[in-house]
This record gives C-alpha cells, sequence and structure tokens, in this order.
C-alpha cells in the first residue's frame, strides 16, 4: 500500500491486500465513537465495519481488498465526539497494508473540525 500525495485520502493497494486503520484517541475522544462504511463504488451505500473486538482501547478496523485491478475501494469513516471536549481532542489515524506500507498517516479529526466525514479512496493498481 502506498500513500498518495498530496492528501491523506487516496491509496494505492494491490488486489486481496488487507488494510488496517487504526484510530488513536487523545484528549477524552471516545474510542466507541467511530463508524466506518466500506464501499464498493463512490456514492453506492457501503456496508459496515466492525472494530477488531481484540483491542477495545484502540479501535482497529480491517478489510480486504476485493476490486480488480483499476477500480477502487471507497470508505468512509465518521468520528463523533461527546462528553467534555478541548481543542487537542481528536482521532489520529494510522494505516497499514499487508503488502507494503506500515503506519501511514490518515487524516487527523479534531472535535473541532467542521467536516468529522471522511472519504478514503484505496485504488487497486499493480504498483503497490
Amino acid at each position: 500500500m502506498k500513500q498518495i500525495p498530496p492528501t491523506k485520502n487516496v491509496y494505492h493497494v494491490c488486489p486481496g491486500e488487507e488494510v488496517t486503520m487504526v484510530f488513536s484517541a487523545f484528549a477524552g475522544a471516545d474510542p466507541n465513537m467511530i463508524t466506518i462504511s466500506l464501499a464498493d463504488q463512490p456514492g453506492q451505500t457501503g456496508h459496515a465495519l466492525d472494530p477488531d473486538p481484540t483491542v477495545p482501547d484502540t479501535p482497529t478496523f480491517r478489510f480486504t481488498v476485493l476490486q480488480p485491478l483499476g477500480a477502487s475501494e471507497v470508505l468512509e469513516y465518521q468520528c463523533d465526539f461527546s462528553g467534555a471536549v478541548t481543542a487537542d481532542t481528536r482521532f489520529e489515524l494510522k494505516l497499514s497494508g499487508s503488502k507494503g506500507g506500515e503506519d501511514l498517516p490518515g487524516p487527523t479529526v479534531f472535535a473541532d473540525d467542521q467536516t468529522k466525514l471522511i472519504d478514503l479512496a484505496f485504488d487497486v493498481r499493480s504498483d503497490c
């Protein structure tokens, strides 16, 4: 897996690659307040991804790239915040691929951000 600059929202992945997403909660962010949906095409309704129950304090989500070369997997995640939040309350995301790319930085979402719904694109390539 490779991150495609200049954004933190587009990645190149290989067919069959397992993508791992690890969210770290800071300054009172509730690790249970992340929802993720994975779709085959932009604009389609996706299916929810469940967090890995073996790491409840660090929300971790995994999916396997099922699309063929030239297609894309589209992922949308939402971070919600409740309770006492500060300017430092946030979720940071790191992504890793089973065929390369470890701890790639994803978008950070702060409690006071206007946009808390984030789209990621995983373009299926042979040069991942």
